[in-house]
């Protein structure tokens, strides 16, 4: 049975998700879920790969876009900035989902080797809905959402 989660409570902030994984003597499963591991429907999924460990990803926030992220071989970190928090998470484990809501600066780095890094999106890829300025950034996140 699929654990049902209570997105309803403060969705303007990350968390960490536990993802149903099914292990068998073959092989494992990690499944996603709408309505179970997720607060929003999938409409884009891509991954980033062959990354250099010295390099930064990220660097933007979105308007409206809500994410999860997933390391699904290796790890990497994740520096989330929101208006008045800022917090950092090590993904390194398929099983758990980071729930990235709008109007958060993202940084990743710190990527092993071999690292991939899983992104579900709430929307199709859309330019407007990119804050790729930093203090335009800290403008918007100070105003109510």
């Amino acid at each position: 049975m699929t654990q049902r989660y209570d997105f309803k409570v403060n969705p303007s902030r990350p968390r960490l998700i536990n993802l149903s994984a099914i292990h068998h003597e073959s092989g494992d499963i990690t499944v996603i879920e709408e309505g179970s591991h997720s607060p929003f429907s999938f409409r884009r999924v891509y991954y980033l790969h062959g990354l250099n460990p010295e390099s930064a990803r990220g660097s933007h926030a979105h308007h409206q876009l809500r994410q999860l992220m997933i390391a699904i071989t290796g790890s990497f970190r994740v520096r989330l900035t929101g208006s008045g928090w800022e917090e950092s998470y090590l993904l390194n484990d398929p099983n758990v989902a980071l729930y990235v809501p709008p109007r958060t600066w993202r940084d990743l780095d710190q990527f092993s080797d071999e690292a991939i890094c899983l992104v579900l999106a709430s929307e199709v890829y859309e330019e407007a809905d990119y804050i790729r300025d930093y203090q335009e950034f800290r403008n918007i996140s100070e105003l109510p959402s």
